[in-house]
């Protein structure tokens, strides 16, 4: 099986801490990116990062949090729910996790931080992060599939 460059999570809330959202599409947790970051400056994506050399999804999605949030979720991989490829390419794998609880305390990578979002409504979703949401919340796809001429000429991330 060919695995992508990068694993991302949708970490929606808590059992138990659930808001009144918009139908049955739930608040996610994302990451605010900061304006002078490299890749994605200023927008909202899911926390997630590149997949090390030996490293399982899970392993570098709770790698990944652990370093820009200082926690990791639980049952970290447990549901796989959107693949993305851009160009023909598959470049991520998204999987849905509990986000953290209200109580619990985060230490956010320095330039970071964390925001609950309605992933439907939110301009600074980064494109390639509202392609997937709206693929998982509105249309019920597990597949997203996006002709992206930056990503073509340039060394893009999600």
């Amino acid at each position: 099986m060919d695995w992508p460059p990068y694993c991302c999570v949708i970490l929606v809330r808590p059992p138990g801490e659930a808001r009144a959202g918009k139908g049955s599409i739930p608040e996610v947790f994302c990451e605010v990116r900061s304006a002078i970051a490299a890749v994605q400056p200023g927008s909202l994506t899911c926390f997630g990062g590149k997949l090390e050399s030996e490293e399982t999804p899970a392993e570098c999605i709770a790698r990944e949090c652990q370093e820009e949030l200082g926690w990791v979720p639980d049952n970290v991989a447990a549901q796989r729910v959107c693949d993305l490829y851009v160009n023909g390419k598959l470049m991520a794998w998204f999987f849905f996790a509990h986000g953290p609880r209200a109580s619990t305390t985060l230490t956010y990578e320095k330039g970071t931080q964390g925001r609950w979002i309605h992933p439907i409504d939110e301009p600074l979703i980064s494109h390639w992060h509202s392609e997937v949401f709206q693929a998982v919340f509105l249309r019920s796809e597990n597949r997203v599939d996006i002709n992206d001429k930056v990503a073509a000429s340039s060394k893009v991330s999600t």
